[in-house]
């Protein structure tokens, strides 16, 4: 079996796990997603009193878990959008914008090459196919993110929200942004 072939048969198993993952807990009914999420704060209040030496009350233990609940929750949708977007870009490398792909800018960019030298083209070519490949990622997470709370919408004490695929782009940006960093100019 050819590498590529493989490579093709591979690269979309993250992506389908991280949807999996997503849709799991997106499907959760709402007493049992805050229930984990409460659990997680409790956890981690207890962790932080446990390292600073604080001895808390249940009254303040839980005061502070639900405190710090809200941020938590906000986190953890960044987090896992911002892993969503890895696991996007690594199919959309493999399978998206061949040569005959690119867009207008790629062919002016060429024909300027032409003129000047080959090394140009093959540099600007690469940062604009890398560009265009990030953007892709974006806009296709943010899409997901968009379709997950629609999901969201229809599950039992839990509702969809535009703020969240905004926190959710939160993350997806930052993911874009480093992979855009480490891929512009990747020979």
């Amino acid at each position: 079996m050819k590498k590529s072939l493989i490579l093709k048969i591979i690269v979309p198993i993250p992506l389908l796990f991280m949807l999996y993952m997503i849709f799991f807990f997106s499907g959760q009914p709402g007493e049992t997603s805050g229930g984990l999420s409460n659990r997680l704060c409790v956890w981690l209040v207890n962790l932080w009193s446990s390292i600073f030496s604080r001895s808390l009350t249940d009254i303040q233990l839980h005061n502070a878990a639900d405190a710090l609940e809200p941020f938590i929750r906000k986190l953890a949708h960044i987090t896992e959008y911002f892993f969503l977007t890895g696991t996007v870009y690594l199919p959309v490398s493999v399978y998206t914008l061949k040569e005959r792909y690119i867009l207008a800018t790629e062919n002016s960019a060429y024909a300027l090459a032409k003129l000047k030298n080959n090394h140009y083209h093959h540099s600007r070519s690469h940062t604009i196919k890398a560009f265009f490949r990030v953007l892709i990622t974006f806009g296709v997470t943010v899409l997901f993110a968009a379709g997950d709370e629609l999901h969201q919408y229809f599950v039992p004490g839990r509702s969809g929200r535009v703020f969240d695929v905004l926190i959710d782009s939160i993350g997806i940006l930052a993911a874009s942004l480093i992979i855009y960093f480490f891929v512009r100019n990747d020979n």
